[in-house]
């Protein structure tokens, strides 16, 4: 195999991980606004355990893709994961304010 082959081989496998990865993270993406929907609702239901099992779940979201994406900082500051991780963080907040809780700082929600 000559050095183009070579060259050409490792782009399109660069690019086909980074294909896969993407279409993971926008999954990721939808069912983390998922949960922070459902919570807001739950708690406005006042069904507090229901609420923090979605935030639970949110949070193990937002940690998954911290994690996941370290090697893809393009995606992981991408408009569609950031916009995720804002409404999780939204959801806590609203959650917080609404059980008369201290507000929760960035570092307790593992957001920036």
């Amino acid at each position: 195999m000559d050095n183009l082959s070579i060259l050409a081989e490792k782009v399109h496998q660069a690019f086909e991980t980074r294909t896969r990865t993407r279409d993971g993270v926008l999954g990721q993406a939808r069912l983390l606004t998922r949960h922070a929907a459902h919570a807001i609702r739950a708690i406005h239901r006042s069904e507090r355990e229901l609420a923090d099992q979605q935030l639970h779940e949110g949070r193990t979201i937002v940690d998954a893709l911290k994690t996941g994406l370290a090697n893809f900082p393009e995606l992981y500051y991408a408009g569609y994961t950031q916009d995720a991780i804002k409404e999780y963080a939204e959801a806590a907040i609203t959650c917080a304010l609404i059980q008369d809780q201290e507000l929760p700082m960035p570092e307790d929600l593992g957001v920036e």
